[in-house]
């Protein structure tokens, strides 16, 4: 079982992570602008970091825990396989989970070390793309616009 950092623990917008470099620095405050949301993770599957997109993610799904322990997952299964195959070169891997009655898709990036700094770690972007409710929604929308 990998470490995991808490979620309340992990820094959110542009702060710093410790030992990162300027240009770390650069990509999440550009990370914290997308819609989607963006998480780092050490390479033993620790948070990191993650932007305002996650946050709302968070807050959308009642089930949101779920969905911070999908993209573990997800990090920790591409970083086993990289250790396993290729002694930790950078590789990616995409899954589709739903979580709470919301689809997403998670995708995850093996980042190598000396990229963005000492340390090898992992970019997650998940992105919502559906819902039980999003045909629901649009017909109120519609219907009281």
């Amino acid at each position: 079982m990998l470490a995991q950092r808490s979620y309340m623990s992990a820094l959110t917008g542009t702060e710093v992570i410790a030992g990162g470099s300027e240009a770390m620095y650069y990509l999440a405050a550009a990370l914290d602008e997308i819609i989607e949301g963006a998480i780092f993770l050490n390479a033993e599957g620790q948070l990191l970091w993650h932007n305002r997109a996650f946050d709302k993610l968070m807050v959308d799904n009642r089930e949101g825990h779920l969905l911070v322990a999908a993209v573990i997952d997800v990090a920790s299964d591409l970083s086993q396989d990289s250790q396993r195959s290729h002694k930790g070169a950078a590789g990616s891997e995409s899954r589709s989970v739903k979580v709470g009655g919301i689809a997403h898709e998670i995708h995850c990036t093996l980042m190598p070390r000396g990229m963005f700094g000492p340390e090898t770690f992992l970019l997650s972007l998940v992105k919502r793309t559906a819902s039980k409710w999003s045909s629901y929604e649009q017909h109120l929308r519609n219907t009281w616009n």
